[in-house]
């Protein structure tokens, strides 16, 4: 009777522990969502575009973390006007849109971020800050999933940013 009661206690309890892990999704971290989403943003380097008749090659495009819950995407070209373009948002409350008018080739996405702040280097290295609401990123449109796959990564991100509260404020 005593051995019966074990292996069936031993049975329960292995049942419960494989039902466990097998429910739970896997979680990525903050570190490894900015990683992926930086392996989509990259496949545009190189990549060339054409706006009010000039042609302009993606040089740089990165999602980076700045702060607890601020990250900057930073975005560079062959511009001789504003070769770096950097905006700081945080990754709460946005929306992507999807743009159609660009080319074949690169693709963009406007988000929609409260708060953003727009810094920009001119040709001469003066570095200088506008506040928005939004603004466009690039991506490759190589593969068709890529904006789909870019907005769940952006939903994600948004929904593991918790708003840190100081434990010994008001």
């Amino acid at each position: 009777m005593k051995t019966y009661f074990t292996k069936m206690s031993l049975f329960i309890a292995l049942l419960f522990i494989s039902t466990n892990s097998f429910s739970q999704k896997p979680t990525l971290t903050k570190g490894e969502t900015i990683s992926y989403i930086n392996k989509i943003l990259k496949e545009a380097v190189g990549k060339t575009f054409l706006w009010n008749g000039e042609t302009y090659t993606y040089t740089k495009i990165m999602l980076a973390p700045d702060e607890e819950n601020t990250l900057t995407l930073i975005i560079e070209m062959n511009d001789e006007l504003i070769p770096a373009r950097k905006y700081s948002f945080t990754p709460k409350d946005i929306a992507l849109y999807e743009r159609s008018n660009a080319t074949d080739k690169v693709g963009q996405f406007t988000i929609s971020a409260k708060n953003s702040i727009y810094y920009f280097r001119d040709s001469k290295g003066v570095v200088s800050s506008l506040g928005i609401s939004s603004f466009e990123v690039p991506y490759s449109k190589d593969k068709p999933e890529n904006f789909n796959k870019i907005e769940k990564a952006f939903k994600y991100l948004e929904s593991i940013t918790k708003e840190v509260k100081d434990p010994f404020g008001k």
